[in-house]
C-alpha cells in the first residue's frame, strides 16, 4: 500500500538528510529532499508529496513556519507531517501538534521507528483519502437522485397535463357536436375523434402511474384499449364479445401512441362496416413476438365478408388506409388485410425503431 509513495524530506543537517534519504529509498519510497523552507513549499507546491518529513529547526524558515504555510492551503492540507527534530521537550511536541503535524520523532531517531511512523501515516493518508472519495461520491450520488427524482416528478406531471388537456380537448369537440344532433356522419366524426384523443391519454396516464416514465404494460395498455373500446361503442349491447390473447412486453411511448390509433380504427371499422346491426360477433385480438424479434400483432372478426381480391390499401375506407400509412410509414412495419369468414388484419412492427429517452 506505501511502496512507491512519495516522501518528501526537509533538513539542513545534510548528514541527517542523507541518512533519512538512504534509509527511505531502500524502504521503496520515492524520495525528494530539501534543505529549506521556501524550497519544500515550492517541492510541494510543483508536485505534492503523499507525506513531509520535516526538521523543526532550520535557518530562515522554521518546521512550523513550513507545516502553517501548507496546512494553510486546501489543496496540501491533508498531507502528514511528520516531525524529526533533536528538541525533545513535552512544550515543543505539543506546538508541533498545534501547527498540525501528525507525528513527531526525536533525534537521534532509529531507522526502524522511521519506517513505522512514515508507513503508520502513510496507510493512514490512504484510509483518508478514500473516506473522502466515498463521502464525495455518496454526496454526488445524493445529488443525482435528487435531480432525477425531480426530473421524475417534471415527467410525470408532463403527462398528467398531457392528458388532462386532451380530455380537455375532447370535451370541447364533443360539447360542439352536441350542437349537431342531427348531423349523423358529424356524430361519427367526433366519436371516432374522441376515441383517438382517448387512447393517446391513456398512454400518459398509464405513464404518470407508473414507476418506469419510459415504458407501458402492453399487455396493459390492450386490456385498457378493449375497455375503452368496448364501453364507448358499446360492444356488449351490440352482441359482439371481445378475446384477447397477448403476451406482456414493454411498449415505449413513441411505440404506444400509433399502436393504440391502429387499433381505434380497426375496431371503428369492425364496429361501423363488418357486423350488421343486430348480429352477434367476436372480435379476437393477439399479440407475440416473432422468431426475428419483431411484434407480431393479429386482429380479426367474424362479420360481414368482403368481395374476394378486395384492394383495402386503395379502396378501403379512410381508418384502413390510416392504419396503412401509420403502420408501414411511422411504425416501419408491415401490414397485410384480408376478408375470409370476417375481416382480419396482421401487423408486424420492429422493437428498435425507438429508444427511451427518459
Amino acid at each position: 500500500m506505501t511502496k512507491g509513495a512519495t516522501v518528501l524530506v526537509v533538513d539542513d543537517i545534510q548528514e541527517d538528510l542523507r541518512l533519512l534519504a538512504e534509509l527511505l529509498a531502500q524502504e521503496g519510497f520515492d524520495v525528494r529532499v530539501s534543505t529549506n523552507g521556501p524550497d519544500a513549499i515550492r517541492a510541494v507546491e510543483a508536485r505534492p508529496p503523499n507525506l513531509v518529513l520535516l526538521d523543526i529547526i532550520m535557518s530562515g524558515m522554521d518546521g512550523f513556519e513550513v507545516c502553517r504555510e501548507l496546512k494553510k492551503r486546501k489543496d496540501f492540507a491533508s498531507i502528514p507531517v511528520i516531525f524529526i527534530s533533536a528538541l525533545g521537550a513535552t512544550e515543543q511536541k505539543l506546538d508541533a501538534f498545534r501547527e498540525g503535524a501528525v507525528d513527531y520523532i526525536t533525534k537521534p531517531f532509529q531507522p526502524e521507528e522511521v519506517i513505522a511512523r512514515v508507513r503508520t501515516h502513510l496507510q493512514l493518508s490512504r484510509m483518508d483519502e478514500l473516506k473522502r472519495e466515498v463521502a464525495e461520491r455518496r454526496l454526488a450520488e445524493s445529488r443525482l437522485e435528487g435531480s432525477l427524482r425531480e426530473k421524475e416528478a417534471l415527467v410525470k406531471e408532463l403527462f398528467h397535463r398531457t392528458r388532462n388537456t386532451m380530455q380537455l380537448v375532447r370535451s370541447f369537440i364533443e360539447l360542439e357536436a352536441d350542437d349537431r344532433q342531427g348531423n349523423q356522419e358529424l356524430q361519427d366524426l367526433v366519436k371516432e375523434t374522441s376515441l383517438r384523443i382517448q387512447a393517446i391519454s391513456l398512454v400518459h396516464e398509464m405513464l404518470y402511474e407508473g414507476q418506469d416514465l419510459s415504458y407501458v404494460s402492453s399487455l396493459g395498455y390492450l386490456r385498457g384499449l378493449a375497455e375503452l373500446f368496448t364501453d364507448n361503442l358499446g360492444l356488449p349491447k351490440a352482441g359482439i364479445s371481445l378475446s384477447l390473447e397477448a403476451g406482456d412486453y414493454h411498449f415505449l411511448i413513441d411505440t404506444a401512441i400509433p399502436f393504440g390509433i391502429i387499433l381505434c380504427e380497426l375496431f371503428w371499422t369492425s364496429v361501423t362496416a363488418s357486423f350488421p346491426s343486430t348480429a352477434p360477433g367476436l372480435i379476437r385480438l393477439g399479440l407475440s413476438k416473432a422468431e426475428n424479434g419483431d411484434f407480431r400483432f393479429s386482429y380479426s372478426d367474424n362479420g360481414t365478408r368482403l368481395p374476394d381480391g378486395y384492394d383495402f390499401r386503395s379502396s378501403g375506407p379512410l381508418g384502413l388506409r390510416l392504419v396503412f400509412g401509420i403502420g408501414e410509414d411511422q411504425m416501419r412495419g408491415k401490414v397485410s388485410m384480408a376478408s375470409s369468414g370476417g375481416f382480419s388484419c396482421s401487423f408486424y412492427f420492429p422493437d428498435s425503431i425507438h429508444v427511451a429517452r427518459v
